[in-house]
């Protein structure tokens, strides 16, 4: 016996910009929770970025300090 070979079709009344935002919508449904998955590590990894970043600013400015009160002496000795 021959297979038969399916052939389905759908009929879409909706505008296209509508079902392109349905399927978006489904697509987001499915995914919300890797979606928020990707948001937290992204947030976790911005606020470990912006820690360093302060950790080094600060070093920074300790280390200009040192280096001005280091002059300051200097020019009180060699005076």
């Amino acid at each position: 016996m021959k297979k038969q070979k399916l052939n389905y079709r759908f009929h879409d009344p909706n505008d296209p910009a509508v079902a392109a935002e349905y399927i978006l919508k489904v697509f987001v449904e499915a995914n919300q929770k890797k979606v928020e998955k990707v948001i937290r590590e992204a947030s976790a990894q911005g606020r470990e970025k912006a820690e360093k970043m302060k950790d080094d600013k600060e070093e920074d400015d300790k280390n200009k300090m040192e280096l001005f009160e280091g002059n300051v002496i200097l020019r009180k000795e060699g005076t």
